[in-house]
């Protein structure tokens, strides 16, 4: 315990003393660099009585290189950092666009299922939902969701969508969107879970959003910004397509509960467990 005391002690002193030696030596000052130099020097002698032999030499060993680097190649150090930092940012905030998921396995009351799986029928590009999913965006991906089937429903003038609405977004898409949260979620998330969570509560939208998490004890309903948008949340969690602001408030005219129905009825025709 008393060498590690001794080893993070001098490091932070030694650390210290880099820092002051970097800044002097881009003023081109070689005097208060020489003096840190030698306070180290000094710092590592008051210790090498107490320290292992060979761990002192290693330190002092590395010490000196790192003081003789910087002390002649300062410049250049410093241009060789920025450039890093230069590449390494440019390369995070560059796009990335993933490839699409497998097909997705065929439901067994299923007897259609698309074999691309971003398969439209109604013209709608789903690799932004892809990328967002596949980044583990589960927030965009559900906003995107959202936008996905008004326009597939063709009200994307409106924004929202009445009862009679859910049922003309095409059954491929519905399938897609289905297969792409489950795929990238690993069938914790979509239209699927939601469907067996609702039958298994009766078709009750109370019961249903305390089982899935979008009520709290019975009665505090979650507003939009306090879901769980993480890989971990309760079954069927996400995504939100009939809800956006409040649990207990719907997007459009009618209410969540009435339009989860009509959503889900829509889902259930379109994978053949409804007729």
């Amino acid at each position: 315990m008393g060498q590690l005391s001794a080893l993070w002690f001098v490091s932070g002193l030694t650390c210290g003393a880099l820092g002051m030696l970097v800044y002097c030596s881009g003023r081109r000052d070689r005097g208060p660099a020489q003096t840190i130099q030698r306070q180290v020097q000094e710092t590592l002698e008051r210790f090498e009585a107490h320290w292992d032999a060979r761990l002192t030499a290693e330190i002092q060993t590395q010490i000196q290189a790192q003081l003789q680097e910087w002390r002649s190649e300062s410049g250049q150090w410093h241009q060789a950092t920025y450039d890093a930092i230069a590449a390494l940012s440019a390369q995070l905030t560059e796009p990335t666009t993933l490839a699409a998921p497998p097909p997705p396995e065929p439901e067994p009351t299923s007897e259609t299922l698309p074999i691309d799986p971003l398969a439209s029928d109604a013209a709608i590009d789903y690799r932004p939902l892809n990328d967002a999913l596949g980044q583990r965006h589960w927030k965009a991906a559900d906003e995107e969701t959202r936008r996905c089937l008004v326009l597939a429903a063709g009200r994307g003038d409106r924004g929202w969508l009445s009862l009679e609405d859910w049922a003309r977004i095409p059954a491929t898409d519905l399938r897609t969107i289905d297969h792409l949260w489950r795929y990238w979620s690993d069938d914790r998330y979509g239209l699927w879970p939601q469907w067996h969570l609702w039958q298994t509560c009766g078709g009750d939208y109370g019961t249903f959003c305390d089982r899935n998490g979008w009520r709290r004890d019975g009665e505090a309903w979650l507003d939009y910004e306090d879901l769980w948008f993480s890989s971990d949340g309760a079954i069927g969690h996400l995504p939100t397509a009939v809800w956006h602001k409040r649990a207990c408030y719907g997007i459009g005219a009618d209410s969540a509960g009435r339009s989860l129905e009509a959503l889900l009825y829509a889902y259930g025709a379109a994978i053949g467990v409804l007729n």
